[in-house]
């Protein structure tokens, strides 16, 4: 008997663990706008953000996503415009990419507030990370949101 509600509590667990866990997607179109509703007519648009902006998923409905961004606005957007890549946007004021994982490493350039990379590699607590301009380095994960 005590097995069996062990083995009940660790499935609950499982199960739990994964419905408070959101899945985020990033946006794989050039842009995407984030609309006020569950379609293209009858819907404004919130934000337009750029290829490799990782959103989180809240539903879904139809062809449409429901989604957040690091900001915490929440939209709609289709699901054409959205896939399993990683992105990840800068949470920070400013950060340095570097050319290596570490802070040892020369900075290549700087990125802002808002910008989207794609996530080329991760390596113990750095991403490698590329603009959608073609310029590629390193940021520490903890300057980043969406993983």
């Amino acid at each position: 008997m005590r097995v069996l509600f062990c083995v009940c509590v660790a499935v609950l667990c499982l199960f739990w663990g994964k419905a408070a866990t959101a899945e985020i997607l990033s946006v794989t179109a050039h842009t995407s706008a984030l609309r006020s509703s569950p379609s293209v007519g009858g819907s404004y648009v919130v934000v337009e953000v750029p290829r490799y902006y990782p959103l989180q998923v809240l539903a879904t409905q139809g062809d449409f996503m429901q989604v957040r961004d690091y900001r915490g606005r929440e939209g709609w957007v289709p699901r054409a415009e959205v896939g399993l890549q990683k992105g990840v946007v800068v949470n920070r004021p400013v950060v340095n990419v570097r050319s290596g994982p570490g802070e040892r490493h020369e900075v290549l350039f700087q990125a802002r507030r808002g910008v989207a990379l794609r996530v080329m590699q991760e390596q113990m607590s750095w991403l490698q990370v590329v603009h959608e301009s073609g310029r590629n380095g390193w940021v520490h994960k903890s300057l980043v949101w969406g993983l």
